[in-house]
C-alpha cells in the first residue's frame, strides 16, 4: 500500500466515518506540520498521519510538533498504517490507530484527546487558507 493510497483512506474514512464536513489532504500552511488528511466538524477537527513503514513512524515521533503536543493539529489525532506496523503501546498519548485493510479501516485504538489540545491556533493558519481560496473560487 502507497502513502497516497493511504492518504486517499483516511480522507474517505473521514467523510464516512467520522462525518466530518470539511476533508483536505496534505494541505500545505503555515503551521508546524502538513498533515496528510484533516476533517473538520462544527464542534471538532481530526488529524490522521498515514505511516507505510516503520521507520517513517519512528523518525515522525522526533518531530517537534509531536514531543509537544500543544504544537500540533486536530483535537482527535490518529496514525493509520498497513495492518501490524505499529504496536498501540507505541503510539503517543491519547493518540488513536487505524489499520487499513484491503476493504474496511479497523480502528484499533480509538483517540482518546478531545479538548487536550490547543490547535486553535495551528488550525487557523490552513482554515485560513481553505477559506480564502473557496471566496475567490466563489468571486465573479
Amino acid at each position: 500500500m502507497t502513502h497516497t493510497e493511504l492518504v486517499n483512506r483516511a480522507a474517505r474514512w473521514l467523510r464516512n466515518t467520522k462525518r466530518c464536513g470539511v476533508v483536505v489532504t496534505e494541505e500545505y500552511s503555515m503551521a508546524w506540520s502538513i498533515p496528510d488528511a484533516m476533517g473538520w466538524k462544527s464542534y471538532a477537527s481530526y488529524l490522521v498521519e498515514c505511516k507505510v513503514t516503520r521507520g517513517d513512524f519512528l523518525a515522525d515521533r522526533k518531530k517537534l510538533h509531536r514531543a509537544n503536543a500543544d504544537l500540533g493539529m486536530g483535537d482527535q489525532r490518529y496514525y493509520m498504517t498497513p495492518p501490524g506496523l505499529v504496536s498501540p503501546d507505541e503510539l503517543p498519548k491519547h493518540w488513536g490507530l487505524l489499520e487499513a485493510h484491503p476493504h474496511h479501516v479497523r480502528i484499533i485504538r480509538e483517540s482518546s484527546g478531545a479538548s487536550r489540545y490547543r490547535t486553535a491556533l495551528n488550525e487557523r493558519p490552513l482554515l485560513y487558507k481553505l477559506l480564502r481560496k473557496a471566496v475567490q473560487n466563489a468571486s465573479p
